[in-house]
């Protein structure tokens, strides 16, 4: 686990811009263990990053490859976002999604507190991105000091 003054951390990272080897670079570098694929689909045009070509790479680098599908954004949400480009409705939307999805949740702050994990998804920028709002709810439902740090 990744401890600073008795805290646990949070990671996230988006690999838009990145290649493999830059996403190793920054996984090693804050000694992650397991990298959560929080995308609903997990397929990329950029290659090395579709679900299994990325859990083989990583598994060559010590880390677990985990893929959380119920806490990527539903096509639905996404659908409305490309159409609109309302990033309000597409937060709201999908915080409103995964409070039905706390299930999952657990599951994942579970993992939070035995190893040093990072939600990943594409958008570079986390503000962009519904892995703010996973955190967030992560942050909330820990209720003891997680720190979340967006690489």
């Amino acid at each position: 686990m990744f401890l600073d003054n008795d805290n646990t951390f949070l990671f996230t990272l988006g690999y838009e811009g990145l290649k493999t080897d830059d996403l190793i670079s920054h996984l090693k570098q804050k000694n992650i263990e397991i990298l959560v694929d929080v995308r609903e689909i997990p397929w990329s045009r950029k290659r090395g990053f579709s679900k299994s070509q990325l859990e083989t790479i990583l598994q060559k680098h010590g880390i677990k490859y985990v893929h959380m599908k119920k806490l990527g954004s539903p096509s639905s949400i996404r659908k409305r976002l490309k159409e609109e480009s309302n990033y309000d409705y597409f937060f709201n939307a999908y915080k409103n999604y995964v409070e039905t999805q706390m299930d999952e949740l657990k599951n994942l702050l579970r993992m939070v507190e035995k190893a040093v994990c990072c939600l990943m998804c594409y958008e570079r920028d986390v503000e962009m991105c519904h892995r703010k709002v996973i955190a967030s709810e992560i942050k909330r439902i820990d209720n003891n000091g997680l720190k979340v740090v967006h690489l």
